[in-house]
């Protein structure tokens, strides 16, 4: 027995102080509901508690965000719908009406009074619709956007011409789609006779032609034709032929391929000899033109007319390019032109009609006069009313498994009758970038719209004549499908965005649960841990009463000693 230290007390008191500890925090986080309330209390959790919160916060910001871009969207979609209903609709009524032969020249100004009304209304729409103080359609640049208002753009030729469908024989069938932007005159346009049947290629084999297309009757006898193969493959239009004459030892591969580089099509021609010795080989090319709906359409040659049948019979006199002009028919906004020699697109330098070897000769004449044979020779003064052009690369050794190519780009050019497509698009309609997450990054692009009249209608819209009426239902078609497809875009961002804000919302949901999971404290647990501290506690104090007496056990020994 001792009596310096008290073991049994200084044991039970330090159970007593880490019990009390242990209660305190559980009543901090009874009394907080939180499981973390410090960083000691779990280090990484808390770390990651916190991160978590940053993530909530943001996420129920964006949610907000969203609803503000879904009422943004739904204030331009209304503006689209005032210009088109009943603006639009009454616009083109008053065309219809005015394209009437009883009405008389008083009538039709009449009702052009009315039509600047309307106009006036669709432009007073456009630059007065607006979300906190943004203009949302008249192309104003909101200074929120990446691409911005007045920048300089590159003409983009997407959708200009329209790739060939596969016929089975690879006929030249060449359309214009969408044309240029500044006119709808060259929508949909042939650039072609016909479905080009009267179009076609040669192969010159030892001073004689042989046809793998069209004009195959006109063959050297004992010619067989095949056609292995017709398919678009990777956005180009590619033919492949046999063709075979055992009695000339021809035996040649011929792949035609029809590409689209900006407003041109790339016609190109890779001559394979699969025979076993070597021939004199050469290309040549004859298109039948007929621009929009005339099949007599006169070409220009550095900036002349040529009026007659010509011939440029040396590589040095074949220009680099030429024009083929609609001069006959009732559709004189739409040119087509060639190109002959490597040369840059005018309005925008970055693209090339790169020619991978230059022709020996150049004719201008009609196709059925005999300009596609090699040997052609135009009669002195002769002229043309069914235009036509040749090309001829001249007959080179073409040794066995060789290949020669050659190209050439025909397609349309910009009459004088139409604006330039300026590679510099002015007022493009600004963007919105609507942050739709908590992080960098999480970005919603909203392309805002210019439905302003000098957009909508590019080409006039004044009534002077029975004619001008005529043309204002088709450009008043044109406006409406233009305004639709803007509320189209307006409604697929609003669908976008509910399917993003419910996401956010479930996002949202999901990590506010785990945050929970970690932060949060399980109120169960911790009553029943104060509860258990709490009786431990109390026994604590009661051994330290009973350590006392055990010190008072030995003070007693010592009297009874003493007595």
């Amino acid at each position: 027995m001792i009596i310096n230290h008290n073991m049994n007390a200084i044991t039970a008191y330090n159970k007593a102080n880490e019990v009390g500890k242990t209660k305190s925090n559980a009543m901090k986080k009874l009394s907080s509901g939180l499981r973390i309330n410090e960083a000691s209390d779990d280090v990484a959790g808390s770390a990651i508690s916190q991160k978590m919160k940053s993530q909530i916060r943001g996420l129920e910001q964006a949610a907000r965000n969203i609803q503000d871009g879904v009422s943004l969207i739904q204030t331009a979609d209304g503006g689209l719908a005032n210009i088109m209903d009943p603006n639009l609709i009454r616009l083109r009524q008053l065309a219809v009406q005015a394209a009437n032969g009883t009405l008389t020249s008083n009538d039709i100004q009449t009702i052009q009074q009315e039509v600047n009304q309307i106009i006036n209304g669709i432009d007073s729409i456009a630059n007065n619709t607006e979300f906190n103080g943004i203009k949302l359609l008249n192309g104003s640049d909101p200074n929120m956007s990446s691409t911005g208002n007045n920048l300089e753009v590159p003409f983009d030729y997407k959708n200009v011409l329209r790739l060939p469908t596969p016929n089975g024989t690879g006929q030249l069938s060449l359309f214009t789609n969408e044309g240029y932007p500044t006119t709808i005159e060259d929508n949909g346009k042939r650039l072609v006779f016909g479905t080009g049947s009267t179009s076609y290629p040669s192969i010159i084999v030892d001073g004689k032609n042989y046809y793998f297309q069209n004009q195959i009757s006109s063959n050297p006898p004992g010619t067989s034709v095949n056609v292995m193969s017709d398919s678009i493959i990777n956005d180009k239009y590619v033919t492949k032929y046999k063709l075979i004459n055992t009695n000339n030892n021809v035996d040649l591969e011929v792949t035609q391929t029809i590409g689209i580089v900006a407003d041109k099509y790339e016609i190109r021609y890779d001559v394979k000899n699969n025979s076993a010795t070597s021939s004199q080989v050469g290309v040549e090319f004859n298109l039948d033109t007929d621009v929009a709906d005339d099949d007599s359409a006169k070409f220009i040659v550095d900036g002349e007319d040529v009026l007659n049948e010509k011939l440029y019979s040396a590589s040095s006199e074949v220009p680099d390019s030429f024009k083929v002009y609609n001069q006959y028919g009732t559709t004189n906004k739409i040119q087509a032109s060639g190109i002959l020699k490597t040369q840059e697109n005018p309005y925008n330098s970055s693209i090339k009609y790169e020619i991978l070897e230059e022709p020996s000769k150049f004719g201008i004449g009609k196709w059925h006069q005999g300009i596609e044979n090699n040997d052609w020779v135009p009669s002195n003064n002769s002229t043309y009313g069914d235009s036509a052009y040749s090309i001829w690369y001249e007959e080179k050794a073409l040794d066995a498994g060789e290949t020669r190519s050659v190209n050439t780009f025909y397609g349309l050019s910009v009459p004088p009758t139409i604006s330039i497509p300026d590679p510099v698009v002015i007022e493009n309609p600004a963007d919105i970038i609507l942050q739709v997450g908590a992080n960098n990054g999480n970005e919603f692009r909203v392309e805002l719209s210019d439905v302003r009249t000098k957009k909508l209608f590019q080409d006039g819209y004044s009534l002077n004549t029975q004619d001008d009426a005529n043309k204002l239902i088709k450009y008043v078609d044109v406006a409406i499908k233009k305004v639709s497809d803007e509320r189209t875009k307006y409604g697929v961002y609003q669908n976008a965005l509910e399917h993003i804000g419910n996401n956010v919302d479930n996002y949202g949901y999901n990590i506010t649960s785990a945050e929970s999971r970690i932060s949060d404290t399980n109120m169960a647990k911790e009553v029943m841990e104060m509860s258990k501290s709490s009786i431990i506690e109390q026994s604590a104090q009661s051994i330290l009463n009973q350590a006392e007496k055990m010190t008072q056990s030995i003070i007693d020994l010592m009297s009874k000693w003493q007595g």
